[in-house]
C-alpha cells in the first residue's frame, strides 16, 4: 500500500482530461457542463473537486460549445492550476471519446510522459475524495488502466413482470439493475496512449468510443482493473429530470 505523501506527488503529476462539448440532445442541445448548481456550473465543480485533492494540470478536451466553455472559464479564478485546451475537428462526421484523446495527442496538449484520468465533467460525485481514492487504487493495482464503476444503476423504464404463462402480473418502476456498471471515469498510464494512436481512426465517419476501440483489446490482454463505488455516490446528468435529481440532492447537503 502506499502512503498519503506518495499519492500527493502522484496527484500532482497526473493530468486530468475532461471531455465537454457532446450535445446533450435529451436537454434541448444544452451545454451540460455549463448548467449550475448551488451557483456553480457542473464544469467547475468538477474542477474545483480535483484541485482540492491535489491535482494540478487540466486538460479540456472540447466539441460542441467550445467557445462558451472556454469563456466560461477565462473568466473564472484557476491561478492554482494550469488549464489547456484541445478542440476537435469540426470536419468529423462522428466523434467519441477516442478521436477527442487521439486529437489531444496530436495536439500536444496531453503529455505523453505522464499519467492521465479521463472523466466527463458533467457527471457528479458525492465523495469529494474520490479523485485520490480512485488514483490510490489504480497505483496499489497496477494496471495499465483502472476504470471507476458502481455497483450498479437504475433502470430508466419501468419494468414488466410477466406471470409462467406470459401474462402481465406487476410492474416495477424504475428498479435497480445489479449490474458492474463504468461511470465513464479512467485512471490511465503513459503506455496507452501508443494504443489509442494505432487504434484510434480520426477520419472515421462512425464514431471511434475509447472503450471499444481500445479498452477492450487492453482487457482481453488482462491489462484492466476496476475500482467500485456505492451507486448513490455517482449521479449521471443525461436528461433534464436527471439533472434535477441531482440538484435537489446537492441543495440539501
Amino acid at each position: 500500500m502506499v502512503d498519503s505523501d506518495h499519492i500527493a506527488k502522484e496527484a500532482e503529476n497526473t493530468q486530468v482530461n475532461l471531455l465537454v462539448g457532446g450535445k446533450a440532445k435529451r436537454m434541448n442541445k444544452a451545454i451540460k457542463c455549463l448548467l449550475e448548481i448551488n451557483g456553480t456550473t457542473l464544469i467547475e465543480r468538477t474542477i474545483k473537486q480535483y484541485a482540492d485533492c491535489g491535482f494540478k494540470k487540466f486538460n479540456i478536451l472540447a466539441g460542441f460549445g467550445n467557445e462558451e466553455v472556454k469563456n466560461h472559464l477565462s473568466k473564472s479564478n484557476h491561478t492554482k492550476i494550469d488549464l489547456t485546451f484541445s478542440l476537435d475537428d469540426p470536419a468529423w462526421k462522428a466523434g467519441g471519446k477516442g478521436k477527442a484523446l487521439k486529437q489531444a495527442l496530436k495536439n500536444n496538449v496531453i503529455n505523453r510522459k505522464k499519467r492521465s484520468i479521463v472523466a466527463f465533467p458533467d457527471d457528479i460525485f458525492i465523495d469529494d475524495t474520490l479523485p485520490l481514492k480512485l488514483l490510490t487504487a489504480h497505483v496499489n493495482k497496477k494496471s495499465l488502466v483502472t476504470i471507476l464503476t458502481t455497483t450498479g444503476t437504475d433502470y430508466p423504464y419501468g419494468e414488466v413482470k410477466l406471470d409462467s404463462k406470459g401474462k402481465v402480473k406487476g410492474f416495477v418502476e424504475k428498479p435497480f439493475v445489479s449490474k458492474i456498471t463504468s461511470t465513464g471515469v479512467y485512471v490511465m498510464e503513459p503506455a496507452v496512449y501508443s494504443e489509442i494512436n494505432d487504434l484510434v481512426l480520426l477520419q472515421s465517419k462512425t464514431p471511434q468510443e475509447f472503450e471499444k476501440v481500445v479498452l477492450e483489446k487492453l482487457a482481453s490482454e488482462g491489462k484492466v482493473a476496476n475500482h467500485t463505488i456505492p451507486y448513490h455516490t455517482w449521479i449521471p446528468v443525461n436528461t433534464r429530470k436527471e439533472f434535477e435529481t441531482a440538484k435537489s440532492r446537492l441543495e440539501k447537503n
